[in-house]
């Protein structure tokens, strides 16, 4: 498989024969999805909140964090 860039600011996706890896970087949201043998990783953060999801053999992990001044 081949490597796919968005050159719109840092956002990126990776295709290869490890997995798909995908990096969102927008005025301070930040989120990764990572595809791979292991599982689905989900990371994403917008101004203090966040967000990870794990989905692997093991089953489902969510983790929610919410700042609200």
């Amino acid at each position: 498989m081949n490597d796919d860039e968005d050159h719109n600011g840092s956002n990126r996706i990776n295709i290869n024969e490890n997995g798909i890896d995908i990096n969102i970087n927008d005025n301070g949201e930040k989120g990764k999805i990572i595809i791979n043998e292991n599982g689905i990783n989900i990371d994403v953060n917008d101004n203090g909140e966040s967000f990870k999801m794990k989905l692997d053999e093991n089953g489902v992990k969510i983790d929610a964090n919410d700042s609200i001044n």
